[in-house]
């Protein structure tokens, strides 16, 4: 990716996405990908491990890339 011009996480995502499904893995849809973050952020919370507001912040900070 480094070696890209321009460099673009576009660029090599379809090689990625190619080498996950050779290994068995599913490539979740947007929502499926969001729902998947923000139910991590949630039992962390939940689960009295982290501190409520850092981790909402960095909830918030995630999803903030698929608006």
């Amino acid at each position: 990716m480094l070696d890209c011009d321009p460099k673009d996480w576009r660029d090599i995502l379809e090689l990625i996405e190619k080498y996950l499904k050779e290994m068995g893995k599913v490539v979740p849809d947007l929502e499926k990908a969001v729902r998947s973050l923000v139910e991590y952020h949630v039992t962390l919370i939940t689960s009295g491990a982290v501190i409520l507001y850092e981790r909402f912040t960095k909830l918030l900070a995630d999803n903030d890339s698929y608006d």
